[in-house]
């Protein structure tokens, strides 16, 4: 960083909570702390720390709030990847943090009926949520059609799905 009196370059050695905070900028309306240093692909802050690259925001929180447990992540609450504001995140394990995002997987996590509005049932033993309603009528169509195709005599042929 430069010296404002000399102009020369002045390398005193600043804290990580220094390096960071010249990098931020608060946002009045939501009160995010948006990153203005380097980001990652994702859009999550980055810091040169310890000899490697770091996430902005999980720098920050421990540096504010303390260790984050090696089992655990952060979630930003206010789901803006350039927020470091630690006020804005929560501890929380990765399967609850991907259950809060916008991911197919979240979303369908989220869902409690079927596209026809029949309650989904309880997950099978792979994972898989199904509606029972549906899987019935289905399952009675193609009997009846199977039926009907056997009275009619159609055979089907191999390779045919």
């Amino acid at each position: 960083m430069r010296n404002g009196v000399s102009g020369r370059w002045d390398y005193s050695p600043l804290t990580v909570l220094d390096r960071a905070t010249e990098s931020v900028i608060p946002e009045p309306n939501t009160g995010c702390w948006l990153w203005l240093g380097g980001r990652s692909e994702g859009g999550y802050g980055r810091i040169w720390l310890d000899g490697r690259m770091a996430q902005a925001h999980r720098v920050l929180y421990e540096e504010l709030r303390g260790p984050v447990p090696a089992t655990m992540t952060i979630d930003h609450l206010c789901k803006t990847r350039a927020c470091v504001n630690p006020a804005h995140m929560e501890i929380v394990s990765m399967k609850e943090n991907v259950l809060r995002g916008e991911s197919p997987q979240a979303i369908n996590a989220r869902k409690t009926h079927c596209p026809q509005g029949h309650a989904l049932g309880a997950p099978r033993k792979n994972g898989r949520r199904r509606c029972g309603e549906c899987d019935r009528k289905r399952a009675i169509e193609n009997y009846y059609r199977k039926l009907a195709q056997r009275a009619l005599g159609v055979e089907r042929e191999r390779g045919d799905a």
